[in-house]
């Protein structure tokens, strides 16, 4: 068993699982703060301190832009690095259970892990469930601004 390899999957998992951890703290941040911002204004909006003189059409169009750059270019990228992340800790997890237990005699005869993973889409409830929030609030501040 040589410890430097065992050692350096170690480094590798640790590294991706971090790496995980910390975009979720970020991301929970960053979607709260909307989240709030958007309900904030759909309280004023119901209670009628907030008049708007934008036309309803361009409204809806705005808020659609909001919730298309949010899903395709926040969520979903965000998301497949996640997706990423912990998939190549989970690689680099087995590899070394692998090791370990001593069905190979070396590392580096183990399937190494992937740097790709495809994003599941609606499997992936997390994202699938701030998508859906972030909607909803965004198509009731549109219809309550009618």
């Amino acid at each position: 068993m040589n410890n430097k390899e065992v050692d350096c999957y170690l480094e590798f998992y640790r590294q991706s699982m971090q790496a995980y951890y910390a975009r979720a703290a970020y991301e929970w941040k960053f979607n709260f703060a909307l989240w709030a911002g958007v309900a904030i204004l759909v309280g004023f909006r119901m209670k009628g301190e907030i008049h708007s003189e934008i036309n309803n059409w361009v409204f809806a169009a705005v808020h659609f832009a909001v919730f298309v750059l949010y899903t395709f270019l926040w969520s979903a990228k965000l998301h497949a690095r996640n997706q990423e992340d912990r998939a190549c800790a989970r690689a680099y997890k087995q590899a070394l259970e692998v090791f370990i237990t001593g069905k190979v005699a070396k590392l580096q005869e183990v399937t190494p892990p992937p740097r790709t993973v495809r994003l599941e889409g609606l499997a992936n409830y997390s994202a699938a469930t701030q998508v859906l929030i972030t909607g909803g609030l965004l198509g009731l501040n549109v219809w309550v601004s009618r």
